[in-house]
């Protein structure tokens, strides 16, 4: 059964044509364009640095670790899709095939859905780094603390004296 998502993609469309809100453009117009295949989302558990096992954690969220199916999963277990750091990034997005010999994938479709639903883009910077694109709106900022306008969180404001020796050579 398909996710709600799926079936009713205005769910997560960004409000301007182009740009992100709370939900990335570049992931809405992916989806619409392979809303009639069988998406699904898994996850790679191991590393791409150090081939370590990993499980999915929705705050130490790998973006390169999501593999967007569309439908087309081989006998062999392989998969065919594009990870979600292509899709995000925009531009040309070309499908792979993925070597399930060892079974380090597992779907995750209803529950990384369930998450992006409520957290947005929150969900792939889970600390708030600010480095999504198009996130001028994304905080109400107070006096000592700031609110996302996106998923909720809440973030203390905290003030540091930094001294720092700098050397230039001229």
């Amino acid at each position: 059964m398909k996710h709600k998502i799926l079936n009713d993609l205005t769910l997560i469309k960004p409000k301007i044509k182009g740009e992100s809100d709370k939900y990335s453009w570049n992931f809405f117009k992916h989806l619409n364009k392979i809303k009639d295949k069988e998406i699904k989302i898994y996850y790679h558990t191991r590393s791409y640095i150090s081939g370590e096992p990993i499980t999915f954690n929705e705050n130490e969220f790998l973006i390169g670790n999501v593999i967007v199916v569309r439908g087309v999963i081989k006998s062999n277990g392989g998969l065919i899709g594009c990870a979600l750091s292509n899709v995000l990034r925009g531009g040309k997005i070309e499908d792979y095939w993925y070597s399930n010999i060892h079974n380090d994938f597992y779907e995750i479709t209803d529950e990384f859905f369930n998450l992006y639903l409520e957290k947005g883009r929150c969900l792939f910077d889970a600390n708030h780094n600010g480095w999504l694109a198009h996130d001028d709106d994304r905080f109400t900022t107070y006096d000592k603390y700031r609110i996302c306008n996106y998923c909720g969180k809440r973030q203390n404001k905290k003030v540091e004296k930094v001294c720092e020796e700098v050397t230039n050579w001229i």
